[in-house]
């Protein structure tokens, strides 16, 4: 008997839409760092996986058209009574975008199935970000996921010092519990300093 085992590469923490204005049309784009990230894998071949949560609202309908579409496979809950994460994206200047991120929605609050145990435990490589972390219910599911992953896997950790206007999203303690629980830092020479 041969089953093999599938092998999974996941981004663990937003899904979302991110908004265009275009005059009066708005243009709608699959979003989110682990959701790029495992849209990237499932290009090159691998399975690739986005663990997060939407609402049963457009937005949601939204995301997990495209995820379909574009062969990302999800463990994604529908969460109802929050909606689904968008950001605002004001991109007139293209060489810096600026970045509207509505807060207290669904992916802040991905549940900690006992699924997500066995897709863990078969992951090779998980890339999770400080953004999904930050004052969220889905801190917990985040941190179990990535403990949960084989020691010898990539656990990817994409600092992430965005900020709601004046405020950051991230602080000093949740960036260096992350630096520690990760093998591979993504950081951007903004950040690095």
């Amino acid at each position: 008997m041969n089953d093999k085992v599938e092998k999974y590469v996941v981004g663990i923490g937003e899904v979302l839409v991110d908004c265009f204005k275009r005059g009066k049309k708005e243009i709608k784009k699959l979003g989110g760092a682990p959701t790029i990230f495992a849209y990237h894998a499932a290009q090159t071949g691998c399975i690739g996986m986005i663990v997060s949560a939407v609402s049963d609202d457009s937005d949601g309908q939204f995301i997990k058209a495209e995820l379909k579409r574009l062969k990302i496979r999800d463990s994604v809950e529908v969460i109802k009574g929050k909606r689904s994460g968008i950001v605002e994206v004001d991109d007139k200047d293209p060489n810096d975008p600026q970045y509207t991120i509505i807060r207290d929605v669904a992916w802040s609050s991905i549940p900690n199935r006992e699924r997500l145990v066995k897709i863990a435990e078969n992951t090779e490589a998980v890339y999770f970000g400080s953004l999904a972390s930050f004052e969220s219910d889905s801190k917990t599911t985040i941190d179990t996921f990535i403990d949960t992953v084989p020691d010898d896997s990539f656990k990817i950790f994409d600092v992430n010092l965005g900020y709601d206007g004046d405020k950051p999203l991230f602080n000093e303690r949740l960036i260096l519990e992350y630096i520690d629980k990760s093998n591979v830092l993504k950081v951007n020479l903004q950040e690095l300093s």
